[in-house]
């Protein structure tokens, strides 16, 4: 086998690993040094094999003072993906020594590359960079309507209290329509700020036409407790809805400010209006709110399968225990195609380690890459890693909730192999 077509081979057989996304990423990583991944980088033939070593450079922590010098060095290459791993990585270490070299990348012509400056500057949370970001509106808001600062960490946000004050953040906004991006922006950022000298500001947007604006000062002003305002939360949720999202939205963004005041009153719209119980009852579980237990059993045997599934999701995320219920047709159909998708990616594998089995016998694979390769990819690892993260994912979902393991899921697969075949 040529060097030439050695090269192509190997860089298809990464590709091909992390497609399968079996974890090998993760230990491929630990073996090459920082630099070796750079130098990786710099010398890659096309965007595939650059991408590949990004992605491993993504997965690693550097360690040392060099390892992040030469991520440093990185803010100044042209390539937008190179320079927004680098600072999403210099973000996480919190390395105040790059602040100078990210804030220039806040004028690069790349949006991605602004955007990204933005939120690292945020997560570092060095003072430097408040005046490069207020300085100029536009890197508030980019013309396709993102606003960086609502993606700042919260690190830095309360910092941007005076902002609140001195300028409304929707004074930096143009006129828009209600269910517009720019206001979902500017409401995370309004809602994440933690400053009494914002209370005035954040109390006039409680009386904002748009829905996004006023939630983002609801979460702000719930958070800090703040007194004064909860007469207005009150009459909020007293209020007269034709959509019973809104109200949904208002009390979820307010218990999970302050669950300890807001949880009764999550039980008093369960027992005044029936329609609530479904959204009420997940939203219970996702706060793992213990007082809710009793409420919540008591949901189980409801005549809607949609509530009896929002109660045994709840209750388990509280708990930790299955309770037993009556399935609906959506929630058993739920079930069975997240069992497809993981009979489906075990296939693929079993697929993928034939092809090498082949390759090797073909003489296109030489014994050192097919021995490597036998090591870390392996069934075993692929359940671990795979299967069992997708397991997870389904619970997230609140699917597969009985399965304690992928084990079992898979014993599920084995004795009905038709029920869960595409």
């Amino acid at each position: 086998m040529t060097k030439s077509l050695c090269k192509v081979f190997l860089v298809t057989l990464f590709i091909s690993v992390y497609l399968f996304q079996i974890g090998f990423s993760e230990i491929e990583a630990g073996t090459q040094s920082i630099k070796g991944l750079i130098d990786g980088i710099m010398a890659a033939s096309g965007k595939e094999e650059k991408n590949e070593y990004l992605r491993l450079l993504k997965k690693d922590t550097p360690q040392t003072k060099e390892e992040k010098d030469l991520l440093i060095d990185l803010l100044k290459e042209e390539d937008a993906d190179v320079k927004c791993v680098a600072m999403e990585l210099l973000g996480k270490l919190k390395e105040k020594r790059a602040t100078k070299k990210i804030i220039r990348n806040l004028k690069d012509k790349s949006d991605k590359v602004k955007i990204t400056a933005a939120t690292v500057l945020g997560e570092i949370g060095d003072e430097r960079a408040i005046d490069a970001l207020l300085e100029d509106s536009e890197l508030m808001v980019l013309e396709f309507g993102q606003c960086p600062v609502a993606k700042m960490g919260a690190a830095a946000l309360p910092k941007l209290a005076d902002l609140a004050g001195r300028k409304s953040i929707l004074g930096l906004l143009p006129k828009q329509d209600k269910k517009s991006r720019r206001s979902r922006k500017a409401a995370t950022c309004i809602g994440q700020i933690r400053d009494e000298k914002a209370v005035p500001t954040l109390m006039k947007l409680l009386k904002e036409d748009d829905e996004e604006v006023k939630l983002g000062a609801i979460e702000a002003l719930a958070s800090m407790k703040v007194k004064e305002a909860e007469p207005e939360f009150e009459k909020m949720l007293n209020q007269k809805y034709k959509d019973e999202f809104i109200p949904r939205r208002i009390i979820r963004t307010l218990a999970f400010s302050n669950s300890e005041k807001y949880v009764p009153k999550i039980y008093k719209m369960m027992d005044k209006e029936p329609s609530l119980k479904f959204g009420m009852a997940r939203l219970l579980g996702e706060l793992k709110e213990k007082t809710a237990v009793e409420k919540l059993e008591k949901l189980i045997n409801d005549e809607d399968e949609f509530v009896r599934h929002a109660a045994a999701v709840a209750l388990w995320r509280i708990t930790g225990k299955v309770y037993k219920h009556k399935k609906g047709s959506f929630e058993e159909s739920w079930d069975i195609d997240w069992i497809r998708r993981i009979n489906d990616e075990l296939e693929r594998f079993r697929l993928e380690l034939n092809d090498i089995e082949k390759h090797r016998a073909s003489g296109r694979m030489n014994e050192q890459v097919y021995k490597f390769y036998k090591e870390h990819h392996t069934e075993e690892k692929f359940k671990k890693y795979n299967l069992e993260n997708l397991r997870k994912a389904a619970q997230k979902e609140g699917a597969l909730l009985e399965y304690n393991n992928i084990d079992e899921v898979l014993g599920e697969i084995k004795k009905n192999p038709g029920k869960y075949s595409w």
